[in-house]
């Protein structure tokens, strides 16, 4: 018995041994020893929204061994966020998990796992903007600058989403709503802030510009910014009132000398210095200098001399930051001038001449001659450098079979200004060495409106042409050959521009050929030039050095013109060259035309002038013809198609034919812009 209590005790004991050792808190029970990220790291979504995969954890013993039951915790250590839970339990693979909902601001998200008192976990996650909701303007409106110069700061719009947050990579259209400006791009792209920009270049005219920028669906789109374009610097000037009166010796004339002070592009200026100047004569102006007011306007009043003699003449200089604008007031006296109304008398103002011819014979070298109001049907011989003035309604209309209305033969100066030249001959025949001007006259029927011919023998005597805002019509039917027919003018100058109109021609509208003449034609509209199959708009022949800008030339019934600039230089070795750009010459050519050679424009023989900026469409036969000996140069012109011209060219636009380089070439109507995109 007492053998067996023995073995009684040694069991029990080994029994609590057994028991002590699977208790698992006991001293070698298996702890948490490390905790690691397992997956999640580095997502993005776009805000408000949940991340594409939960946020994983993995804990481990010691021993590297997963430990499940583990209670790991979550917070959100930066940024906005939401959690599905702030803690879980690890699985059987020791992993435990949460789910994170991003919040409603761009940026970075920080969660962080820990268990007890290891190194936790950190996750970084992403937050992107949502999808684009509204537009608004950030920067750029209501800016103010010179005309045809780009604004200070860019216009700028912001794209957001439905929180706010700028959203990138949105195109955004912008377009020119209004005052003609321009833009530096029409499409732009949003930035990382959601930010997209174009520059504004204001238009011409001065006052308000608008431009839209928009993104289709979005709250706020079209967004409008608007700016101002304020007149430049003094740039030109014209007489308003007060020209070619008739005063008396010693007294103020009745009006004011008037003069409008304007930018390059024909914006009024305001404050600009005025100065009035007398260069002919000793009368005085009061004051010398006036500013210009808010039309632009400057004036002063102009006191004739006891003596009148010479012809008073008041120089108007307009100083602007980089031009000197004159223009030119003249007062003739009633001393020194001859006038001319349809009452006889001795050329006095109150006892004029009844016709023209007395005056100008009465008249010396640098005086006027006033034609007042009515018809006057004799002709006219100018032998002397006189200015023969026209009265509104003063009309030189010679009876039939006269040749020539005004005929004028002298190396002086002559101004003709301000008549109608009705006459179913010639309307001004200019002839040896002169110096002639005609400008602001209407001439209606004439054969040939103004014919200029230097038949001067001596080398080097030239003469000269101008020719400035004056109307020539053919009529109905059509009676005019040319408007202005320039003839053997060896080592001259012709000039004709301001604002030139001329309609119906049987032959060429203007035509200049057979000498060395350096010929200037711009700012003209040319409609229906060769009405009876004649040939064509801008006929040079032989010239020197020719200068054809800024001139519309147009075939508004459909004629059978052949060509709207025909450019022939000279024979070898000669050579001619200059310029042909800013022209309009569309729809001219029609199919219907009577020479197979036919073009809008055609270069001959050593002709080689740079062709560009022209907007040439809708020609039959072809848009530029050359059959020179050199390459001409014909980049950057509209051919009627964004794809360039045909003929040499692959495109479908006018066609070009010879030896011609015209690439680049504008797809778009160029004339106005000039710019070759």
């Amino acid at each position: 018995m007492r053998h067996g209590k023995l073995i009684a005790v040694v069991c029990t004991a080994v029994i609590v041994l057994s028991c002590q050792s699977e208790d698992s808190t006991g001293p070698s029970a298996k702890q948490p020893a490390s905790i690691v990220g397992a997956s999640g790291n580095n997502q993005t979504s776009r805000v408000g929204e949940a991340l594409p995969s939960p946020l994983v954890v993995r804990v481990n013993d010691a021993a590297g061994e997963p430990l499940p039951s583990v209670t790991v915790s979550w917070a959100v250590s930066s940024g906005a966020a939401s959690l599905s839970a702030t803690s879980t339990a690890t699985d059987a693979n020791g992993e435990a998990s949460v789910t994170v909902t991003v919040g409603t601001s761009v940026g970075a998200v920080t969660i962080t796992a820990s268990v007890g008192g290891l190194n936790p976990v950190t996750f970084t996650a992403g937050v992107l903007a949502g999808p684009a909701a509204t537009m608004a303007k950030f920067s750029g409106d209501s800016q103010s600058a010179q005309v045809n110069t780009e604004t200070a700061v860019p216009l700028v719009v912001r794209i957001a989403d439905a929180f706010g947050n700028g959203v990138p990579s949105v195109s955004v259209a912008w377009s020119v709503a209004g005052g003609g400006g321009s833009l530096s791009q029409a499409t732009s792209v949003t930035d990382a802030d959601g930010l997209a920009s174009t520059t504004l270049t204001l238009g011409t005219t001065a006052g308000a510009n608008t431009v839209e920028a928009a993104v289709p669906g979005l709250t706020g789109s079209p967004v409008t910014f608007s700016a101002t374009g304020t007149p430049g610097a003094a740039g030109q000037m014209e007489i308003v009132s007060g020209d070619n009166q008739l005063g008396v010796p010693g007294n103020p004339l009745a009006d004011s000398l008037v003069v409008r002070v304007m930018d390059v592009y024909g914006n009024r200026v305001e404050g600009a210095a005025v100065a009035f100047d007398v260069i002919r004569g000793a009368g005085t102006a009061n004051p010398v200098t006036d500013s210009t007011d808010s039309a632009g306007l400057a004036r002063t009043s102009y006191t004739i001399p006891s003596d009148p003699r010479p012809a008073q003449q008041v120089f108007v200089a307009a100083g602007g930051a980089t031009d000197t604008i004159m223009a030119e007031v003249v007062d003739d006296s009633s001393i020194n001038a001859a006038f001319a109304e349809p009452v006889e008398g001795d050329g006095t103002p109150s006892y004029p001449f009844s016709t023209i011819q007395p005056g100008v014979d009465a008249a010396q070298s640098g005086d006027t001659v006033w034609v007042a109001a009515g018809t006057y049907a004799d002709t006219v011989t100018v032998v002397k450098g006189v200015t023969l003035s026209g009265s509104p309604g003063a009309t030189v209309s010679p009876p039939q079979g006269v040749f020539d209305a005004i005929t004028v033969s002298t190396t002086e100066r002559v101004l003709i200004r301000g008549l109608t030249i009705d006459t179913e001959s010639e309307g001004i025949t200019a002839s040896n060495v002169f110096d002639l001007r005609v400008e602001n006259s209407t001439f209606l029927n004439a054969s040939v409106a103004i014919r200029a011919q230097n038949d001067s023998t001596v080398t080097g005597a030239r003469a000269r042409l101008e020719v400035c805002c004056s109307t020539f019509d053919g009529g109905t039917p059509v009676t005019m050959t040319s408007s202005i027919f320039a003839n053997r003018d060896v080592d001259s100058f012709i000039g004709v521009s301001g604002g030139i109109t001329v309609r119906r021609t049987t032959f060429s509208c203007i035509q200049i050929q057979s000498g060395r003449a350096n010929a200037i034609v711009s700012n003209s509209d040319l409609d229906e030039c060769g009405v009876w199959g004649g040939i064509r708009g801008i006929f040079l022949d032989k010239d020197s050095y020719l200068e054809i800008t800024n001139n519309t030339i147009r075939n508004s019934t459909g004629s059978d013109s052949n060509f709207g600039i025909y450019f022939g230089g000279p024979q070898q070795p000669d050579s001619a060259t200059g310029f042909i750009t800013a022209n309009s010459i569309v729809d001219y050519v029609q199919p219907s035309a009577t020479n197979a050679s036919a073009a809008a424009v055609y270069l001959d023989n050593n002709a080689m002038p740079v062709v560009q900026f022209n907007d040439i469409a809708g020609n039959a036969f072809a848009g530029l013809r050359a059959t020179t000996t050199v390459v001409i140069d014909a980049t950057c012109n509209w051919w009627g198609a964004p794809d360039g011209p045909s003929g040499n060219g692959s495109g479908s636009g006018d066609a070009v034919i010879g030896p011609v380089t015209f690439v680049p070439f504008a797809t778009a109507p160029v004339k106005d812009t000039q710019i070759c995109n």
